[in-house]
């Protein structure tokens, strides 16, 4: 293992969503301000997106790690599910206390739940991870679920994750009523060269190890091969550094 031999205390690049390794570039920190300021302030739907790989569930991550108690939430890893399990994952995910068999049950169940968060002066939040995955189906039951108000104020907030093609969902004409729910975007682009270095000398930083191991020519040839995006610069960076404790360098070129 190479974590020996760069003397470090763990592997900066594995692909686990560990929030400690979180890099605090700009456009992350941007990201989750505008879905925080969303979530205070009762915003309706919420959308973050963003190419595979940029690292849009590891905000997520983040986010709910950093969320106070007053705000239950859940998240929806895979929403490509059948109605009554997409029901059950949502139970599941707030902890109530029984699945559910029928829709009429489900809603019963979830409306006093969150009737009982709003006398508790709670919040509560659902993420939709990798939302265009959603059938129109379950699009629609989620715009109904957003319509469940006390005092005209509403009882659920949701925060669709996902790649850019949800767009193409969303302008489908049947989707009007939930596009105009969606008042806040944000979006995760690809690093540029600069934040290609700092990123990954970041998490060698975080790692323990010399944030200069990899010279300005690899990291480069690194930032060109993985586009920007970070789920490929970790596995590039990753294999980098086995290659070169078999081969002892110490300095990766």
């Amino acid at each position: 293992m190479y974590t020996s031999f760069y003397n470090m205390d763990s592997r900066p690049f594995e692909t686990h969503l560990d929030p400690s390794f979180l890099w605090p570039g700009e456009k992350h920190n941007e990201a989750l301000t505008v879905l925080r300021d969303g979530i205070r302030e009762n915003k309706g739907f919420l959308l973050l997106t963003g190419d595979a790989g940029v690292g849009k569930t590891m905000l997520i991550n983040v986010l709910t790690a950093t969320l106070g108690l007053d705000v239950a939430w859940a998240v929806i890893g895979d929403p490509s599910l059948s109605r009554l399990d997409f029901y059950n994952a949502i139970i599941r995910g707030f902890k109530i206390d029984r699945e559910c068999t029928s829709k009429v049950q489900f809603l019963l169940q979830f409306s006093n739940f969150l009737h009982k968060a709003h006398d508790e002066n709670k919040k509560v939040l659902l993420l939709i991870d990798n939302c265009h995955l959603l059938s129109q189906d379950l699009l629609e039951e989620l715009r109904l679920l957003a319509n469940i108000e006390k005092e005209e104020e509403k009882l659920i907030h949701i925060v669709f994750v996902g790649r850019r093609e949800f767009h193409d969902m969303l302008v489908q004409p049947i989707n009007r009523a939930v596009r105009q729910c969606l008042t806040l975007e944000v979006e995760l682009a690809a690093l540029t060269l600069n934040e290609t270095e700092d990123y990954i000398r970041h998490r060698l930083n975080i790692a323990g190890a010399d944030e200069k191991m990899f010279t300005a020519k690899a990291i480069r040839i690194i930032h060109r091969g993985a586009g920007g995006i970070p789920r490929l610069i970790n596995k590039i960076c990753n294999c980098a550094m086995v290659a070169g404790s078999v081969q002892g360098k110490p300095t990766l070129d």
